[in-house]
C-alpha cells in the first residue's frame, strides 16, 4: 500500500465559520473540517493636540490590507464614550468634539467592533489639551514725565505669554483711562516681547498713562503759552464787545480756557511790548489780581512809542504788585483799567488783521 499527499486551494468561501471539505480518490472519500477565519483588521488612531476652548477632531484609520470604507468606529476618551463616526472612502473616521476639556493629557481609544467578515480591532493614542494663551504685563516705561505742549511721549511695556499655546495680544495705550492707540503682538507659549507707543499730548494738564492694567505713570504737561494769533482773536472779540455794549465782558476764552480781564490786560501789555521788538513767542498766562478801575483823561492820539511805553509800565506794575493797575498815566491823563483793556485790545486786534502794530492809537 502506498501513501501520498494531495493539496488544494479553496477560494470563494462565503463567510467565516466551520466548513467540511470532502476529499475523494477513486472510490474512497474522507471529510475534512476547515475553520474559515475573519479577515484581520487594524485600526490606528492619531495623537491629537488642541487648545482649551477650541473644537477638535479625533481621527482613526481602519485597514485590512487596504483602507476599509463604510465601517463604524467608536471613540472613547478616558474610557468615556464620545461618539462614533463612519470611515470614508480612504478608511478614515473623523469625530468632531467641542472644546469642553480642561487642560491636561487624556487617553483616546478607537474601536472597530468587527462584522461578519472583518475581525474587531482597537488602538489608543494621546490627546493633549493645552492651556490657552494668557498674557501678563510688566515693566511699564513712560517718558518724558513732564514738559510743555505739544509733548511727545514714548511708552513701552513687556508682555509675556504664560499659556501653553501661541496667541495674539492686543495692547492698548490708555491716557486718563481712555484708549488712544493699540497694537497687536504675537507670542509663542512662554515667549516675551515688548510693545511700544509714541503719543503726542497737545493740551496742558496732568495725565495718567498706562498700558493694559498696569499701574499708571503721571505725566505733567504745561502750556507753552498763548500764541499771538490766539491773543489777537480774543482781542478782536473784546474790542467788539466793548464797542457794542460800552463795557468789558466778565472774562475772555482763549484755547478753551477762561481768563479774567486783569489777566487779559497783562497778556495784551506783554504782547504789545514783545511785538514792538519783533518777538512773536507765545505768552504764558499768569494769575493777576484786580482792585478796580478809575481814571480821568481827554481824547487824543498816542504814538506807537507812547503806547508801547505805557504797556511797559503796565507790565512792570503787574510784575511787582501781582495785580492790574487801576489806571495808567499818559500825556492825556490817567486812563482807567477799563480804558486800558479796550485800547490794547484794539492795538492787538489791529496786529492780528495787519501783521504789524498801528502807528498810533486814539484814546
Amino acid at each position: 500500500m502506498s501513501h501520498g499527499t494531495a493539496s488544494s486551494t479553496l477560494t470563494g468561501l462565503a463567510a467565516p465559520g466551520k466548513v467540511t471539505v470532502t476529499a475523494t480518490l477513486d472510490s474512497e472519500s474522507a471529510p475534512v473540517d476547515v475553520d474559515v477565519l475573519k479577515v484581520p483588521s487594524s485600526i490606528t488612531v492619531q495623537d491629537s493636540e488642541t487648545v482649551e476652548g477650541d473644537a477638535f477632531n479625533l481621527r482613526a484609520l481602519l485597514i485590512a490590507q487596504n483602507p476599509i470604507p463604510g465601517k463604524v468606529i467608536i471613540f472613547r476618551i478616558d474610557g468615556v464614550h464620545m461618539g462614533s463616526s463612519t470611515t470614508d472612502s480612504e478608511g478614515w473616521a473623523t469625530l468632531n468634539l467641542p472644546g469642553i476639556f480642561p487642560p491636561g493629557l487624556y487617553n483616546v481609544t478607537a474601536e472597530f467592533q468587527g462584522d461578519e467578515l472583518l475581525s474587531n480591532s482597537s488602538s489608543r493614542a494621546d490627546l493633549r489639551v493645552l492651556r490657552k494663551a494668557a498674557f501678563e504685563l510688566s515693566n511699564l516705561t513712560v517718558g518724558p514725565l513732564s514738559g510743555t505742549v505739544p509733548l511727545r511721549i514714548s511708552v513701552s511695556a513687556r508682555v509675556r505669554n504664560t499659556g501653553e499655546a501661541p496667541g495674539d495680544y492686543r495692547a492698548e495705550l490708555l491716557v486718563n483711562s481712555v484708549p488712544v492707540a493699540s497694537t497687536v503682538i504675537s507670542l509663542a507659549a512662554g515667549e516675551s516681547g515688548d510693545v511700544r507707543f509714541n503719543y503726542t499730548i497737545t493740551r496742558d494738564g496732568v495725565y495718567m498713562v498706562t498700558v493694559g492694567g498696569l499701574p499708571a505713570r503721571t505725566v505733567t504737561v504745561k502750556s507753552q503759552g498763548l500764541t499771538v494769533k490766539q491773543i489777537a482773536a480774543a482781542a478782536l472779540s473784546v474790542r467788539n464787545h466793548y464797542a457794542r455794549y460800552r463795557k468789558l465782558p466778565a472774562s475772555v476764552t482763549i484755547a478753551s480756557k477762561r481768563y479774567s480781564m486783569a489777566q487779559f490786560l497783562d497778556l495784551l501789555a506783554r504782547a504789545t511790548v514783545q511785538l514792538n521788538s519783533g518777538n512773536q513767542n507765545p505768552l504764558k498766562p499768569r494769575a493777576v489780581g484786580y482792585l478796580g478801575s478809575t481814571g480821568n483823561w481827554r481824547s487824543g492820539k498816542l504814538s506807537r512809542p507812547a503806547y508801547v511805553s505805557v504797556a511797559v509800565s503796565i507790565r512792570n506794575f503787574i510784575n511787582s504788585q501781582g495785580r492790574a493797575p487801576r489806571y495808567a498815566s499818559t500825556s492825556y491823563g490817567q486812563v482807567s483799567f477799563v480804558g486800558l483793556v479796550y485800547i490794547y485790545s484794539r492795538v492787538i486786534a489791529f496786529y492780528g488783521a495787519n501783521g504789524r502794530l498801528p502807528g498810533d492809537i486814539t484814546i
